[in-house]
């Protein structure tokens, strides 16, 4: 019942409450993020995100624990960064990507993301197990891909969609999609494990496969992409459930692991959902007993504390 609010502003006397940066950080606008009451009429916090040059807060995206995912564009190499996957502007700009506790507190994970050239935008999504997912458009030939559709700039400004994992520090998958000319996007949604991405392309030779449309119809027309196979999980077992994050919410080993963990075991749900073909099938009766006992749930929650790979540790023992 609390909506948040993102943006960028160049006031350095924007209203900070329960600020975590009660300061203007310089350069000619900074990102500001606030969540209101529950009547829309205070703000319940309200802080400064930036660097000493131009920040620009875009897209933003919340999960069931209430945790903030905002995404942008930043110039300012002293951008706060936690955890960061990548820790250096590369061009002129880059994408940024965090993740804001729920109480608007700390940053549980900033991180950049771009390429030698120029990105823009940075619309986000967060699926199931917090990965967070951002989409923009970029002039960088070398942005970083995994797991990519397609892993080369084809001209002008390409769309690029990206997946992080839920503590910012690794690329699940990131890929560009474009044609000779230039795409700019506007739109980004996760449904059924699949990423769904709008924009607009000028480019006559935009991939296309099961087209609405398959002909360009001249200038600018708008683009609607499905993508698969980028690691969206929606299915509500988190991969991290196997690492030392079972709660899932970016603090390592604490009382919710354990409880998440010994609900997962008990309740006789896989241990992870892991399309891996190494491990093909996940199990709880970590000792074959018929039944998942306190030996199981030992070892599970030993193997959730010290950061075991569910491809190693819980591929089915009995099989």
């Amino acid at each position: 019942g609390r909506a948040h609010v993102r943006g960028w502003t160049t006031s350095p006397n924007f209203p900070a409450v329960n600020a975590m940066d009660n300061s203007f950080n310089g350069g000619d606008r900074d990102v500001f993020l606030a969540r209101l009451n529950p009547a829309g009429s205070a703000f319940e916090y309200s802080t400064y995100l930036g660097g000493d040059d131009s920040d620009y807060g875009v897209g933003l995206a919340l999960d069931d624990s209430g945790f903030v995912y905002l995404g942008g564009v930043t110039r300012s190499q002293d951008f706060p960064l936690q955890n960061a996957y990548d820790n250096t502007i590369d061009g002129l700009q880059d994408l940024f990507v965090m993740r804001v506790d729920s109480s608007g507190q700390s940053l549980r994970f900033s991180t950049l993301l771009g390429g030698s050239a120029e990105d823009f935008n940075g619309l986000a999504a967060v699926d199931l197990c917090g990965q967070v997912y951002v989409s923009g458009y970029t002039y960088s030939t070398d942005f970083p891909t995994a797991q990519a559709f397609d892993d080369s700039h084809n001209g002008g400004s390409d769309l690029v969609v990206a997946g992080l994992s839920a503590d910012g520090s690794a690329l699940v998958a990131a890929t560009f999609l474009g044609g000779a000319d230039f795409e700019f996007n506007n739109a980004i949604l996760l449904r059924g494990g699949r990423v769904y991405v709008a924009g607009v392309t000028s480019s006559s030779d935009f991939p296309v496969a099961a087209p609405y449309d398959g002909s360009f119809n001249g200038n600018n027309d708008g683009v609607l992409a499905i993508l698969s196979g980028m690691g969206v999980n929606e299915c509500g077992g988190c991969l991290c459930l196997c690492a030392a994050d079972p709660a899932c919410d970016g603090i390592r080993s604490d009382v919710l692991d354990v409880v998440k963990t010994i609900s997962v075991a008990f309740r006789g749900g896989a241990a992870v959902i892991d399309p891996s073909p190494t491990c093909p099938r996940e199990n709880t009766d970590v000792n074959c007993s018929g039944t998942t006992d306190i030996v199981d749930v030992v070892k599970i929650i030993s193997v959730a504390f010290r950061g075991g790979s569910p491809a190693t540790e819980y591929c089915d023992p009995c099989l």
